[in-house]
């Protein structure tokens, strides 16, 4: 299963995510950044499905600032 997202022109392309894939054989989750202009690769990173089922559910009674990796896997 996949989700695509649209380009805001306003905000910097490589923070950007361009496509999100969930491979369930796998149990991974696969992101996709939109490209910057003038390249000819994009970021990408890999992610443990159930890394990201533990994060979410971590995060549910946590008042504490989160850093931006925790707020990536939420």
């Amino acid at each position: 299963m996949s989700q695509k997202y649209s380009l805001d022109p306003d905000d910097d392309e490589e923070r950007q995510v361009a496509r999100t894939e969930f491979n369930m054989e796998k149990e991974k989750v696969f992101l996709f950044y939109h490209y910057r202009n003038g390249r000819i690769t994009n970021k990408a990173r890999t992610f443990e499905m159930i890394l990201l089922v533990d994060a979410s559910r971590s995060g549910e009674n946590d008042d504490n600032e989160e850093t931006s990796e925790s707020q990536i896997l939420k």
